[in-house]
């Protein structure tokens, strides 16, 4: 058994493939002004975009993205957590 075979592992090499390959990243970032236990990073080129949301008190999160050249977004962090298990996502 691969260590490249661990959940955790596919799910970070999924995210680096996320990171590398979605057009929003390539477009501006901006970072909310959100309150003290909460944290909003949004990247966003056109209508492509990515974005992060945080609760630090609870260290729960979620990762939408639009999906390249479709209408809609799709739920990254959902997809994570079948590889994760579903207390990373809020």
């Amino acid at each position: 058994h691969s260590d490249l075979q661990r959940p955790v592992v596919q799910a970070l090499i999924e995210l680096i493939h996320f990171r590398n390959e979605h057009p929003a990243f390539a477009g501006q970032f901006e970072l909310a002004d959100t309150g003290d236990q909460q944290l909003r990073q949004r990247w966003s080129q056109g209508t492509e975009y990515a974005q992060l949301d945080a609760d630090l008190a609870t260290l729960q999160w979620r990762l939408s993205a639009s999906q390249p050249g479709a209408p809609g977004h799709e739920d990254v962090c959902s997809q994570l957590s079948t590889l994760l298990g579903p207390k990373w996502c809020k």
